[in-house]
């Protein structure tokens, strides 16, 4: 009995645990031995799509040049096969992506991504459950046309975003559990004219307060347990006290940076920390951890305070992700 054959023959979600374990390079050779097998390795191939710096191809032995237009080439890849094939986007569990700005180009030959064909691909991806996503700070990427990921569970968003963008991509799912604000993630300032809302006043510089007022008045993000922010600057107390109210009720881990706030606010120290969670009642937060603020800096009555507000408290992490309580 062949090697391929003995494969064949297990069950099939062994048979998918299996392709797990197999690298890019394997993956391409089972394919290339039966009908069947190629059939597993591409929906091993497509569960997980890695089309960002973050994730770079297996390194091979010459060094790449041109890592942009390399990246351009992938993802312009990934579109081209998914029109041919768009049974393909049933597949696709999960999603890495970085927008680049097609202004900066490194060769006369370099691939440009429409933007508008990236969004449209995937809202196809309907069972996608984590992403992955970032935008140049440099470039306003096109904002999709449609809610999107109405599956999904666990995101990570970097870089600048045109207003809405964020709306669609993480306001669709009533099941997202974990989000993460990498550092300098912001909407850019748009004219009032174009959506004239009442929370929404132009500023002097990017900044996530319009996306968090709005998911508040919206009454998104209902299962959101996970909440971790890298973003200084980029928040100012008032917007982001109101979110942690609307999130409170089922927020788990709470992970924040010290200097989480705008230029001109004071950084998040124990005055601050009893403004956002002293006056609200935390039932489901087991774990805070305040990166870059001295253990010292709580006090062993704000903490115990603390823990009347959160019953279920365990871990305080303090600059060094140590435990304080």
């Amino acid at each position: 009995m062949t090697a391929a054959r003995a494969l064949s023959q297990l069950p099939y979600d062994v048979q998918e645990e299996v392709t797990t374990y197999l690298p890019s390079g394997d993956l391409f050779s089972l394919a290339l031995a039966s009908k069947y097998l190629a059939e597993l390795a591409i929906r091993a191939l497509y569960s997980h799509v890695s089309l960002h710096s973050r994730y770079p191809q297996s390194p091979g032995p010459l060094i790449d040049l041109r890592p942009n237009a390399t990246l351009r080439m992938r993802q312009f890849s990934f579109l081209s096969a998914l029109s041919r094939r768009p049974e393909y986007a049933r597949l696709i569990r999960s999603i890495a992506f970085e927008f680049t700005d097609p202004r900066i180009s490194q060769c006369v030959g370099d691939w440009i991504v429409p933007e508008e064909l990236v969004w449209r691909a995937f809202a196809k991806c309907e069972r996608v459950t984590s992403i992955d996503i970032k935008a140049p700070a440099t470039h306003r990427v096109i904002p999709p046309d449609r809610p999107l990921f109405p599956n999904l569970r666990r995101a990570r968003i970097e870089g600048f975003f045109q207003e809405a963008t964020l709306d669609c991509i993480l306001h669709t799912s009533p099941v997202l559990q974990e989000l993460h604000f990498m550092p300098q993630t912001a909407e850019f300032d748009n004219d009032v004219g174009m959506n004239a809302l009442p929370w929404h006043n132009p500023s002097p510089s990017p900044t996530l307060d319009p996306f968090l007022q709005r998911t508040v008045f919206a009454g998104a993000l209902p299962s959101l347990c996970i909440l971790q922010v890298d973003s200084p600057y980029q928040i100012t107390s008032g917007a982001f006290q109101l979110f942690l109210g609307h999130i409170s009720p089922h927020i788990q881990i709470l992970n924040l940076t010290a200097d989480l706030f705008s230029h001109g606010e004071n950084a998040l120290d124990e005055a601050a920390l009893r403004l956002l969670l002293d006056e609200t009642h935390w039932p489901q937060l087991t774990h805070l951890i305040i990166r870059g603020i001295a253990p010292t800096l709580l006090s062993p009555y704000f903490i115990a305070t603390l823990r009347r507000s959160c019953p279920r408290l365990i871990y305080i992490g303090d600059a060094n992700n140590q435990m304080i309580i």
